[in-house]
């Protein structure tokens, strides 16, 4: 794969950071895995993540769902909290999404039912300096594979993908508003321009999707004719996406890479690839 990141200095030295602690160096014990899931905090302050003993499955890397637990990692003074998942339900690799703009940090976190995979809860839970506190919320949760689980930036908006549609909620999550896709949604999150406006990617196209007055409203602005739109984040308010292995910035390509990146993630400081 070939790589090409440009970042701070002391975005690069969070990252540095966060892989060391969060994978254990040769501390780790050799039966544990992580989720793919993991998720940093608005503030940079703490990193979410789901970890448990490997399933008896060689070719499951997954941690086994009846033993996993979600971890709560604080960078600056190196605390863990770690919560159990509740009786009968699942963390494991499902999407765990940070609320921003709000005084207590909040986490929210999709979970399952160990006889019925698609019967789903959405849970907050609330982040105090050394415990954090589990509850469901309201809102009844699709039968459908939730792919990611994204806030706008003033933390207003809850955007809940699935594979063929997104879900809005307005409301603290008690009801949704639901946004059907035409064809199946590529393996990358979407992202907030701002609190009312979101960009997704198809797999043959890329998605803009406005918010007004709790409406979403569907665009597809770029089609390709191959499986190959990605969304990776966006710098100044601009999306940066890929379309196989050109990575554009807006309507300007930002980087061409050999191929089109298996991994992409942008910040307005950071864009690694």
């Amino acid at each position: 794969m070939t790589i090409s990141i440009f970042l701070k200095k002391e975005t690069f030295i969070l990252l540095v950071i966060s892989i060391s602690v969060l994978f254990g160096g040769g501390c780790r014990k050799k039966q544990d895995s992580l989720s793919f899931r993991i998720a940093v905090s608005p503030d940079d302050k703490k990193i979410a993540f789901i970890k448990g003993p490997r399933t008896s499955n060689p070719d499951n890397p997954f941690p086994d769902d009846r033993k996993s637990k979600l971890y709560i990692l604080d960078l600056n003074d190196k605390t863990v909290i770690s919560i159990s998942s509740p009786a009968r339900m699942s963390f494991s690799s499902l999407p765990i999404g940070w609320r921003p703009s709000i005084n207590s940090p909040e986490l929210y976190i999709t979970t399952k039912t160990m006889e019925d995979p698609l019967e789903r809860k959405l849970m907050r839970i609330v982040v105090k300096q050394e415990n954090a506190h589990l509850e469901t919320c309201e809102c009844n949760m699709p039968d459908d594979v939730v792919s990611s689980l994204v806030w706008s930036p003033d933390g207003n908006t809850l955007l809940i993908e699935c594979m063929t549609r997104l879900l809005f909620s307005y409301d603290g999550c008690k009801t949704l508003t639901k946004t059907s896709i035409g064809g199946f949604l590529s393996p990358s999150l979407p992202i907030w321009i701002d609190n009312d406006k979101v960009y997704a990617a198809e797999e043959e196209a890329l998605l803009e999707i406005t918010l007004n007055d709790k409406k979403p409203k569907l665009k597809r602005i770029i089609e390709s004719d191959y499986n190959d739109v990605r969304v990776y984040g966006a710098m100044k308010g601009e999306p940066v996406y890929a379309i196989g292995p050109k990575i554009y910035r807006g309507d300007n390509i930002f980087f061409e890479a050999e191929k089109m990146p298996s991994f992409g993630f942008v910040n307005e400081s950071f864009a690694a690839f």
